[in-house]
């Protein structure tokens, strides 16, 4: 992709891995959008040379009960407004490293609550993020909850050397939302996230089943 005005392409959320080993040069965005819906039950964000990442459009990109939705290491995705959100029925796997970490973002890496974040939504969603930052989300996800990132019935989410981070700074703004969750957070970081109200938090807390570990 070369020279070109906007982003490079847009692509079907059930077409995600298919897109592999380009080249990416002296584009308006080196950006691959994707388009709202659903993901192939074995899905990749595949990182590649001198690409920005990946923007989801407005709207839900899911990943269906029994889908997986890896994204490998040094990737960024942007969600491109408040309706855009990474919803999860199936497994993310987040697999970035110290070196190579993967960024979850807004479209322009600023402000708060100018994205929806990453929902994990009923006992078929699960996680393993390592080495992932998510940051300025909380536009109002699936489930009217203005969370970074949410898990609502999810009964195996792990996080390790994780930082969310950016989140607003109305009342009821949180970081990371866990409701009727079963959850390990090690070795990670909650930074800037806003506590203007007596109802925000970094952590909240809602009947879940959570081990802390050096945060």
């Amino acid at each position: 992709f070369l020279d070109n005005i906007g982003v490079c392409a847009l692509v079907q959320a059930n077409s995600l891995q298919d897109v592999s080993m380009c080249v990416f040069s002296a584009n308006t965005k080196d950006r691959i959008r994707v388009r709202s819906g659903s993901t192939a039950l074995d899905s990749v964000m595949h990182a590649m040379a001198s690409h920005e990442g990946f923007e989801l459009a407005g709207g839900d990109v899911s990943v269906p009960a029994g889908g997986v939705l890896t994204i490998d290491p040094g990737v960024t995705v942007f969600g491109i407004d408040d309706t855009a959100e990474l919803l999860l029925q199936g497994r993310l796997e987040c697999l970035g490293t110290m070196a190579a970490p993967i960024l979850l973002t807004s479209v322009d890496d600023s402000g708060a609550n100018t994205w929806d974040g990453v929902t994990f939504n009923g006992s078929n969603s699960s996680a393993l993020m390592q080495w992932t930052t998510v940051r300025h989300g909380g536009g109002g996800n699936a489930f009217s909850v203005r969370a970074t990132v949410s898990a609502v019935n999810c009964p195996d989410l792990v996080m390790e050397n994780c930082t969310i981070s950016d989140i607003g700074t109305g009342g009821n703004d949180f970081g990371l939302h866990l409701s009727n969750a079963v959850s390990t957070i090690s070795e990670c970081a909650f930074e800037r996230c806003g506590l203007a109200e007596t109802g925000s938090a970094a952590l909240n807390h809602v009947n879940a089943t959570t081990r802390v570990e050096d945060c």
